[in-house]
């Protein structure tokens, strides 16, 4: 008896429609999370090299790191089902005016 609310169960969740969807969203910040992590990769690489020649950061380049700092955050937070709200492509790209904000489930 126990065994066949446990098959049910197990049934409804696999059946549920929810839980597929958000798979394919995790799946789509997955490949976001890959690409916005080689471009973080790229600014470091270019701020190192500015900051060799130069001995100054670039100022754009510390925003963009930032943004994209922010960006990886909110997947990851995404990913490991701390936050509902989808990252961008699904939501506008995270900017220094939602800082201070917290994103809720």
């Amino acid at each position: 008896m126990v065994k066949d609310m446990i098959d049910k169960t197990t049934k409804k969740n696999l059946a549920d429609k929810s839980s597929w969807v958000r798979f394919i969203f995790m799946m789509i910040s997955l490949i976001c999370l890959e690409i916005a992590r080689v471009l973080f990769f790229i600014c470091v690489i270019f701020q190192f090299l500015c900051n060799l020649v130069t001995r100054a950061s670039n100022k754009h380049i510390l925003e963009l790191s930032d943004s994209l700092r922010r960006y990886i955050d909110e997947i990851l937070k995404f990913l490991s089902y701390q936050i509902e709200k989808k990252p961008y492509p699904f939501s506008p790209f995270p900017s220094k005016k939602t800082k201070g904000k917290k994103n809720s489930k």
